[in-house]
C-alpha cells in the first residue's frame, strides 16, 4: 500500500532552488527535529529527513561509508558530493517522509529544500568546503548530560543497531582512526577504550561528533538548544537575517513549545522541564564525573547552567 505522505511528496515536483538549501547539523537527541520544524515553516521549503541512513536511502549505503561518516575538510570525495547534489535536486527519492500533515500545502509548493542531519558532524568542515549550494549550515548545540541522557531513554545511538543495544567499539576504533582532527588524544582514547561503559562512549561520539565542526574554524552557524527553548527564535532570527531569507513571525513561531514528531511520548509531559531533566537522575550523577573526563579531551566543559565547547559557552 502506497503511504499518503510518499503521494504527497511525488505531487510536488517543482524546480528546486538548490542555493537556496539550509543544512542542519547536530548530535542524535539534540533537538535536531524539533529545529527542523521551525525551519520547515519556512514559505516553500520542505525538508529531508536523515539523508545519511542506510536503511532509508540505498544510494548512500552504496557509498560504504562508516556509520558516521568522515572526510577532512580539504579531501575529496566525488562520489558523496554527487549524491548530496542528486538529493538536493531532486533526483533521489525522499527515504523517509517524517513530516506533519500541516506541511502539506507548503511541502507541495515547495522548491527549496532542508537537510536534517543527526550523522553528519563529522563531514561538516568537508561539507562547507565540497557544498556550496547549501547556504546556510546550522550546528546545533546541545547540553552533553542531557543529550546523553536521552539516548539512554530513548535507546536512538545513531548507530544503526536496535534500540538500547550498546555501542560496538571495534566500529568507533576504526572511525577514530581516520580522523586526523584528534591525533594528539587518539592513542590515550585507544588505550583506554576497552574499560569504557556505555555512557563513557556516549561521551566520546558526542565529543567527536562536535569537537570536529566546531575546531575546524569553517562558517557555520552555531544554535544552541537551551537558547531557543529559553530565549525563543531570535538566534535564528538572526541566521534567517544574515542569510537574507524572509520568513514570517507567527508561522516560526507556532513550532515553539510543540513537541518534535521524535519526541517520545512518554517525554512529552516533560517537555517543559527539558533542561534540567538530567540533574534529577541519580544514575546521570552516579555518571558525571566518567563523563567529564572524557569530555575534557575535546576541551568540553559543563555544570548545571552552562557547557563550553572550545571557545563558545552558553549559560541559561
Amino acid at each position: 500500500m502506497i503511504k499518503p505522505k510518499k503521494i504527497i511528496d511525488s505531487i510536488s515536483n517543482k524546480k528546486i532552488d538548490t542555493k537556496e538549501t539550509i543544512s542542519i547539523f547536530g548530535s542524535p537527541r539534540s533537538g535536531t527535529t524539533w529545529i527542523m520544524n521551525v525551519f520547515s515553516a519556512l514559505k516553500n521549503y520542505k525538508s529531508i529527513f536523515e539523508p545519511f541512513h542506510i536503511k532509508w536511502y540505498p544510494e548512500f549505503h552504496a557509498l560504504n561509508l562508516f556509520p558516521r561518516p568522515y572526510f577532512g575538510k580539504d579531501e575529496q570525495s566525488k562520489e558523496l558530493r554527487k549524491y548530496i547534489i542528486n538529493l538536493i535536486n531532486g533526483n533521489i527519492r525522499i527515504g523517509n517522509t517524517n513530516f506533519r500533515y500541516k506541511e502539506t500545502i507548503n511541502r507541495i509548493r515547495a522548491d527549496k529544500i532542508i537537510l536534517k542531519f543527526v550523522r553528519g558532524n563529522r563531514i561538516l568542515p568537508w561539507y562547507c568546503n565540497n557544498v556550496p549550494e547549501s547556504k546556510i549550515n546550522v550546528l546545533l548545540l546541545r547540553h552533553p548530560m542531557s543529550t546523553i541522557q536521552s539516548q539512554i531513554k530513548s535507546g536512538m545511538r545513531g548507530y544503526f543497531k536496535k534500540k538500547n543495544e550498546t555501542l560496538q567499539k571495534d566500529v568507533i576504533k576504526k572511525e577514530i582512526s581516520k580522523i586526523y582532527e584528534i591525533e594528539h588524544i587518539k592513542e590515550k582514547i585507544l588505550g583506554d577504550m576497552d574499560n569504557y561503559n556505555e555512557y563513557e562512549m556516549l561521551a566520546l561520539t558526542y565529543g567527536i561528533d562536535n569537537y570536529i565542526p566546531v575546531e575546524s574554524g569553517v562558517k557555520i552557524h552555531i544554535i544552541y538548544y537551551e537558547d531557543v527553548f529559553s530565549n525563543g527564535l531570535s538566534s535564528i532570527y538572526d541566521v534567517l537575517n544574515n542569510n537574507r531569507i524572509e520568513y514570517e513571525n507567527n508561522r516560526l513561531e507556532r513550532e515553539l513549545g510543540v513537541p518534535s514528531q521524535t519526541t517520545h511520548k512518554d517525554t512529552e509531559k516533560e517537555f517543559k522541564n527539558q533542561l534540567s531533566k538530567w540533574t534529577s537522575s541519580n544514575e546521570m550523577k552516579v555518571q558525571e564525573e566518567r563523563i567529564r573526563n572524557i569530555l575534557h579531551l575535546f576541551e568540553i566543559d559543563f555544570n548545571n547552567k552552562s557547557y563550553s565547547i572550545l571557545e563558545n559557552k552558553i549559560t541559561f
